[in-house]
């Protein structure tokens, strides 16, 4: 057996079973590297860069689907696998040149410095000032006021009388937001079963996995019971569903005319 450190593999006897091992392998890194064109393994320490980092936080954290593409998205501004320091400036350096706010680099640096992190000491030990792996430094973003609604608009909002199921769908979907606090991706993902109609709560499935019970109004009630008799839906399906029955995108939840 040839021991590899996370896996072992039977010992090749002869020159066809060489040749079919070395077959497979090439066929396991090319797929890597059509998701991560910069792929690169490092045999010596037992690694596989970007793929292995974010196999380990999907399998042993278990993190969510949206941070798993956060990775990748993030990874794609870097032109190795094991970044030193003038690789780390350079992406900064190319996400600046393609446009990029100092927000949206930010949201790509969080995620390199904790891979630059975990090449160096592994995922068991906590990062800290004392580190000497490479990181890059946050860039200063602008403190700006948020606009919000006035309470007018508001007013205009809750008592807007929509036309047709694509109005009526919009309209729910606000006065939902309105009364819950809830997040708009925590909202398209609701299903009917999620709701209590009984006792004024629905489940909300939020970032990191993470459940939580919220409480609305009489009104709302009244709002999703019209909803939910008028257009037949199921417990098992979402409220806010596409045409298709699937959970509709944070990109289409605004648009009156989408299905």
């Amino acid at each position: 057996m040839v021991g590899t450190g996370r896996f072992e593999l039977p010992t090749p006897r002869t020159p066809s079973e060489c040749s079919t091992r070395l077959s497979i392998t090439m066929c396991g890194v090319n797929n890597l590297q059509k998701v991560f064109p910069n792929f690169g393994t490092r045999f010596g320490d037992n690694t596989m860069g970007f793929s292995e980092f974010i196999r380990e936080r999907q399998f042993l954290s278990n993190v969510s689907t949206s941070t798993l593409e956060w990775y990748k998205h993030s990874f794609k501004w870097l032109d190795t696998d094991a970044p030193t320091q003038d690789d780390l400036k350079t992406a900064v350096l190319k996400m600046r040149a393609k446009g990029l706010r100092a927000t949206g680099c930010n949201s790509a640096i969080r995620a390199i410095n904790a891979y630059a992190h975990w090449t160096s000491a592994g995922s068991e030990v906590k990062c800290s000032p004392a580190c000497k792996h490479p990181r890059i430094a946050q860039l200063k973003e602008p403190q700006n006021i948020l606009p919000t609604f006035t309470d007018k608009q508001i007013r205009s909002l809750v008592e807007w009388k929509p036309k047709g199921r694509l109005e009526r769908r919009l309209h729910l979907i606000l006065l939902f937001l309105f009364d819950t606090g809830a997040r708009i991706g925590e909202v398209l993902k609701v299903r009917v079963s999620d709701i209590n109609l009984d006792d004024l709560l629905v489940t909300l499935d939020g970032k990191g996995s993470k459940q939580r019970v919220v409480p609305f109004s009489f009104e709302l009630r009244k709002a999703i019971h019209r909803y939910v008799a008028d257009f037949s839906r199921k417990p098992d399906s979402f409220l806010f569903a596409t045409s298709a029955e699937t959970a509709r995108r944070r990109s289409s939840a605004v648009m009156r005319g989408r299905p």
